[in-house]
């Protein structure tokens, strides 16, 4: 809901949400954040990549290129976890 979103914004410098987008500090991945997560802007993207083969497979390897740059499956959440605190403003718990 909104509330959490707002306090999540104020306690996490993070501009991404998406682990992709945070471990290469760019936006890679199209993210959908409170009201652009709906059913029209997620069905208005996946037809713009459908109609436009191009960008579908641009967008695809990049994710691929970022995804294998950051070597992101293998990392363990606690490793994640440990990163996202780091990153807030938040005392540790």
């Amino acid at each position: 809901n909104w509330f959490n979103y707002l306090i999540f914004r104020i306690f996490v410098r993070s501009k991404y949400l998406s682990l992709v987008n945070i471990f290469n500090k760019r936006s890679i991945i199209k993210e959908f954040i409170q009201s652009n997560f709906n059913h029209n802007f997620l069905f208005n993207e996946f037809e713009y990549l459908l109609k436009n083969k191009h960008k579908f497979y641009d967008y695809l390897n990049l994710m691929m290129e970022a995804l294998n740059k950051s070597n992101i499956q293998k990392i363990r959440s606690d490793v994640i976890i440990d990163y996202l605190k780091k990153s807030s403003l938040t005392k540790e718990d």
